[in-house]
């Protein structure tokens, strides 16, 4: 009889390499998620465009974030907490899946709680440094918490706590191999908000892209919200340098992996996925982490690769032109030191991950 698993949860990318090993294993699988990645706007998630390629049934749910700075709001709308609880039963029902798996978020909690009642094992991965409201409630009905770092086993039960490491797509690896150690001639910056982009980020490129371009080959990744308006600002910059910088709205998790492979240095949040990606491909990097982030946990990720000289910091609250500029020629002047550090990060990664999770999730497929 052919295992069956739903996945659920705000990160996808690390439900990209898991997935692939189901389907190594043949498993059936299902996804529950939401379609819009950001409220009200018709953007949708990664995984609601990305799914269907890969023949995974998607169903969406209706669920809530908890805000701690807007706790009146969060209150208004948390009857969509009910709503995605009573979408989750019969979807469940419908599905019939062995096991559940929770890659956490606020989007993974109406399934969880849905599949324990149900009396269908659940099993949730953290991925960060530190662990999320979510994932820490998520951890009480789990079976197994998976963590990436062993930073993160404080938060958690220890008897249900396992160490897998960081999940990454096996054709990360192999990219990762063909990345060059020296600097091209032209440098290659890559900038990146993560898949819904980021605004601050797009600002600071954008109010410096004409100083930028004269040294830079940049692919910048906008997100929706700000594409039209860089490609507005590219269209004014001198004929000779518009090739040197390239717009894209959102990238596919195959063209993050070949602008890894290009990248000399990068711009980004500080995402944990992002963050060992970063680690594998050795690459330079300005971290700019979410402020507001859980935890503060996107600052700890990027801590990693700072304290690896791998990477620098600037928060939010010190971004301004000076010190983006300063640093980013900092990184340029002394980039042979920055590569000399790449051993060091990539020892982070783990290559098994996927495959030491899958394992825990068969012992419960049978139960």
């Amino acid at each position: 009889m052919q295992k069956k698993i739903a996945l659920t949860g705000g990160h996808f990318t690390p439900g990209l390499a898991v997935i692939e090993e189901l389907k190594k294993r043949d498993w059936e699988i299902t996804w529950i998620g939401i379609n819009k990645a950001i409220s009200g706007k018709e953007i949708k998630t990664l995984e609601a465009k990305t799914l269907p390629g890969l023949n995974i049934p998607f169903y969406e749910v209706s669920t809530f974030k908890f805000q701690r700075t807007d706790i009146l709001g969060s209150l208004f709308s948390s009857w969509k907490l009910g709503l995605g609880l009573y979408q989750s039963f019969v979807i469940l029902q419908k599905v019939r899946p062995s096991v559940l798996l929770s890659f956490g978020s606020f989007v993974a909690v109406p399934s969880s709680i849905a599949a324990w009642i149900l009396g269908i094992p659940v099993v949730t991965h953290e991925q960060t440094t530190v662990s999320g409201l979510a994932n820490r409630l998520i951890s009480f009905i789990a079976e197994k918490v998976a963590i990436s770092y062993p930073t993160s086993q404080e938060f958690f039960d220890p008897k249900k706590t396992i160490f897998t490491g960081n999940l990454l797509r096996v054709s990360l690896f192999k990219s990762a191999q063909k990345k060059l150690n020296k600097r091209s001639k032209i440098p290659v910056l890559f900038v990146t908000g993560g898949s819904r982009g980021s605004q601050v980020i797009n600002e600071i490129i954008s109010s410096n892209l004409k100083n930028l371009v004269e040294k830079f080959k940049i692919f910048h990744q906008t997100g929706e919200t700000d594409y039209t308006k860089c490609v507005k600002i590219k269209n004014k910059l001198p004929k000779n340098l518009r090739s040197r910088y390239v717009v894209n709205n959102s990238l596919t998790p195959e063209d993050m992996e070949k602008m890894f492979v290009k990248a000399d240095i990068l711009v980004s949040r500080a995402g944990a996925n992002t963050v060992s990606e970063i680690a594998l491909f050795g690459i330079p990097t300005i971290f700019i982490p979410i402020p507001w982030s859980s935890g503060n946990e996107q600052y700890k990720n990027a801590l990693m690769l700072k304290n690896l000289r791998l990477a620098e910091i600037i928060e939010e609250r010190d971004l301004n032109n000076k010190t983006f500029l300063k640093t980013l020629d900092y990184i340029l002047d002394n980039y042979s030191k920055y590569k000399r550090n790449t051993a060091k990060a990539k020892k982070l990664v783990s290559q098994d991950a996927s495959k030491k999770l899958v394992d825990i999730l068969e012992e419960y497929a049978h139960i």
